[in-house]
């Protein structure tokens, strides 16, 4: 147990080990056990670490869409909605999953098919320049040949 703590204190993670008594070993939960505390810091946290991901997905995104089309107001056009759409489909979903639930074991599966309708533009567009990507290596790879 030792090394176990040791390691997560060099992770920067809070550790306790504990000692129990027999009646522990032969209750419903498997020993060792390692306990994960939410706390509100935490929360927040993991709300911090979603905006970041989301900031740096639209800035990619910006990239990648400027790239595949040669008209850039077809691909601003494109980016502002996929990117709007993606958003607030995220947003529905790290909020009622991550805020509302977060204490609660079962999983909203309302929230989570709602904040989807939100985010298949964007998936169906990154389909289409996988497809067309896929399709020109496929030519150039042929006419190496």
């Amino acid at each position: 147990m030792k090394g176990i703590v040791e390691g997560a204190e060099k992770l920067g993670l809070e550790s306790k080990a504990i000692r129990v008594d027999r009646e522990a070993f032969i209750s419903k939960f498997t020993l060792p056990t390692i306990a994960h505390i939410i706390t509100d810091s935490i929360k927040y946290n993991i709300l911090y670490y979603h905006f970041y991901s989301i900031i740096i997905y639209q800035y990619l995104n910006y990239i990648k869409l400027n790239l595949f089309y040669k008209d850039n107001k077809l691909a601003n056009k494109v980016y502002f909605r996929d990117g709007i759409l993606l958003t607030i489909g995220l947003s529905i979903l790290y909020v009622s999953e991550a805020i509302i639930y977060i204490n609660m074991s079962e999983f909203n599966i309302k929230s989570f098919i709602f904040s989807a309708l939100f985010i298949l533009p964007s998936i169906l567009t990154n389909k289409m320049i996988s497809k067309e990507f896929h399709t020109v290596n496929k030519d150039i790879l042929e006419n190496k040949r």
